[in-house]
C-alpha cells in the first residue's frame, strides 16, 4: 500500500495525478453548491445517513443489527441524525461497513449541533475522499495495459466512481482494496493479496465478484515461498472472514421481507438469458484473447450482474475484470475494446447507467440551484 500511495508513485503519474487533483477539485466544488437536505445534489439519496447510524446501532446494540427489522432497531435507539430507510429489512452489509462508518458515526452521535446538510455534506466528503483512493490505485493499473484507449475507459469508470460518493455510496471502499489486492499480485505478495481480498469481502458483498482473483492468489501463496506459519495464519484469516460474511448474507436472506421488498435484478426471461449469453460471449473471447483470470471475473461479473441488476451503484461489480485485465501478460486491443464494449453495455442495461447520465445530472442540478 505504502507503494501505491508513495511520493514515488505520484511524481511517476504525472498526468493521473492532475487528473486526481482536478477530481479532488471538482467533487469539492459539487458539494459545496449542494443544498439538498441530505447533502447529496439527488435529494433522495440516504445510504450514507442510514450507514451512519446503523453503525452506531451496532456498537450499542450488536448483532440485533442483523436479526430484526431497521425499524425496530431505530426506534429503540435515539440518534441526533436521521437514517431509519428500509425499516423492513436488517442491516443488509458485512460488518466491514461499521469499520468504514465509524468515523461519520461518532461524528453523528456526540456532535450533535451539526444540521442534517452539514453532517451529510462532511459524511459525503469522506466518502469522496476513500473513492479518490481507491481511483488512484486503480488509474496505477490501468497504466500497466499501456493504451490510449483503456484510459479513456477508466476515465469512464473514474466519472462513475465519483458520482456514486457523491450520492452517499461507500462502494470506493471496497474497490480500493481491491485495487490494493491486485498490486499485491504484481508485487509477488500474494498472501497480502489474498488479505486484500478478504477485507474487500467484509466491506461489501459486491465483492463476491473477486472470487476468481482471490482463487489465483491463494493458489500462489500456496505455492510461494512464504512460511508455513504465514499461510496458515493467511488461510484462516481468510476462512474466517468468508464464515462472519457468509453468516451476515444468511441473517439477511433469513430475516429479511419476503416477496418484493427490496427485490434486484432482473429476473429470469429472455433479457436476462440474452445479458447472460452476452456476458458469456465476451468471457470466452477475452479468455482467449487475453488471460483465463480475465474471462473467468468477465464470467462471474456477468452472472452477477443479473441477479443484482437494476440500480447504478451495483454495477460496480464490472469494475473487477477492468482490474483483472492489468495481471494479463496479454492485453490485445481487440481484447481491450471488448472488454470495455462489454462494461457500457452492461452498465447501460443491467444497471440503468447511461454514459451521459452524470452530466444531465449537473445540468439539471445546475439549473436547480444546488438541488434536485
Amino acid at each position: 500500500m505504502s507503494t501505491v500511495f508513495s511520493r514515488q508513485a505520484f511524481r511517476g503519474a504525472p498526468g493521473l495525478t492532475k487528473a486526481l487533483a482536478a477530481s479532488v477539485v471538482l467533487s469539492t466544488v459539487i458539494l459545496l453548491a449542494t443544498q439538498a437536505k441530505n447533502g447529496v445534489y439527488l435529494n433522495h439519496m440516504t445510504d450514507h445517513f442510514h450507514h451512519s447510524r446503523a453503525t452506531w446501532s451496532f456498537f450499542v446494540l450488536g448483532l440485533d443489527v442483523y436479526t430484526q427489522p431497521y425499524g425496530d432497531t431505530c426506534a429503540r435507539l435515539p440518534y441526533p441524525q436521521p437514517g431509519c430507510p428500509w425499516p423492513n429489512h436488517p442491516v443488509a452489509y458485512p460488518p466491514g461497513m461499521f469499520l468504514v462508518f465509524t468515523p461519520p458515526a461518532l461524528l453523528g452521535r456526540f456532535v450533535p449541533s451539526l444540521s442534517t446538510l452539514e453532517f451529510g455534506k462532511i459524511v459525503i466528503a469522506y466518502l469522496t475522499l476513500i473513492t479518490h483512493a481507491a481511483l488512484w490505485a486503480i488509474g496505477l493499473l490501468a497504466r500497466r495495459v499501456g493504451s490510449q484507449a483503456w484510459m479513456g475507459l477508466v476515465a469512464f469508470v473514474w466519472i462513475f466512481a465519483v458520482r456514486l460518493s457523491l450520492l452517499g455510496f461507500y462502494d470506493g471502499a471496497w474497490l480500493l482494496t481491491a485495487a490494493l489486492g491486485v498490486h499485491a499480485m504484481i508485487a509477488s505478495r500474494p498472501a497480502r493479496a489474498v488479505l486484500w481480498f478478504a477485507a474487500s469481502a467484509l466491506l461489501s458483498y459486491r465483492a463476491a465478484s473477486l472470487v476468481p482473483l482471490a482463487a489465483v492468489a491463494f493458489v500462489q501463496m500456496l505455492r510461494g515461498s512464504d512460511s508455513l506459519r504465514t499461510k496458515a495464519l493467511v488461510t484462516t484469516a481468510s476462512a474466517l472472514s468468508g464464515a462472519v460474511v457468509v453468516a451476515c448474507f444468511a441473517a439477511l436472506l433469513r430475516y429479511g421481507p419476503r416477496g418484493e421488498d427490496g427485490a434486484h435484478g432482473v429476473g429470469f426471461g429472455f433479457f436476462a438469458g440474452f445479458m447472460l449469453a452476452a456476458g458469456l460471449l465476451v468471457a470466452i473471447a477475452v479468455a482467449y484473447g487475453s488471460s483465463l483470470l480475465v474471462g473467468a471475473c468477465v464470467a462471474l461479473s456477468s452472472i452477477l450482474g443479473i441477479v443484482h441488476g437494476g440500480h447504478s451503484w451495483h454495477g460496480c461489480v464490472c469494475v473487477v475484470p477492468l482490474l483483472a485485465l492489468s495481471l494479463a501478460s496479454k492485453r490485445p486491443l481487440w481484447a481491450q475494446v471488448v472488454l470495455g464494449l462489454w462494461f457500457v453495455f452492461y452498465l447501460n442495461l443491467l444497471f440503468l447507467y447511461a454514459p451521459l447520465a452524470w452530466l444531465e445530472e449537473l445540468l439539471r442540478f445546475a439549473a436547480a440551484g444546488g438541488a434536485l
